[in-house]
């Protein structure tokens, strides 16, 4: 009776062990297989940002005092093309400066920096951006591998905004720009 319960003991191990083994492999492959999915993603966001080409659509903007609003990202985003920048919020159904219930702000990109284009680290850019109805604005980028992004805006006076989205190329976006006031 020893002998049996021995020989099934040593059977269940001789199959659970190599399932686990199999199990084990798989887990890798799929990390290694993700791994390489998030090191393309990153260099496309590379590409976008070198060539000064993209937006980012926020679902979700923040004011200075840390309120959160969900937005429509159609009309804010903050958009970097070329040497120029468009910075833009708006609120549905609300009358604002720039037609779509909000403010448009535009200017030139001054002291880009881009930070982040080795490993697995998100890529951060700075910009000083001079804005004729604005004065000077600083702009802080952070785009994460998974394409997500947030930029914070900062003003002259202490005002802050920050838009959360989702970093595009200009091509494939869909925004609507409104009128700046100046």
């Amino acid at each position: 009776m020893k002998i049996y319960y021995t020989s099934i003991i040593w059977l269940s191990i001789l199959l659970v062990v190599p399932s686990l083994l199999l199990a084990q492999d798989k887990g890798s492959s799929k990390k290694q297989q993700e791994e390489m999915e998030m090191r393309k993603n990153k260099d496309a966001i590379l590409k976008l940002v070198d060539a000064r080409s993209f937006v980012i659509k926020a679902d979700m903007i923040q004011d200075r005092y840390l309120n959160n609003y969900q937005v429509n990202s159609t009309i804010n985003f903050v958009k970097i093309d070329s040497n120029e920048a468009v910075i833009q919020f708006g609120f549905d159904q609300v009358a604002g400066w720039n037609g779509v219930g909000g403010l448009t702000v535009d200017g030139r990109i001054q002291n880009y920096k881009v930070k982040g284009r080795s490993g697995m680290d998100p890529v951060s850019i700075t910009a000083d951006i001079s804005s004729p109805g604005e004065g000077f604005l600083t702009l802080f980028l952070t785009i994460f591998n998974d394409g997500m992004a947030h930029a914070t805006v900062t003003g002259s006076f202490g005002s802050r905004i920050t838009f959360f989205g989702e970093c595009q190329s200009l091509n494939g976006a869909r925004i609507y720009q409104g009128t700046t006031r100046y």
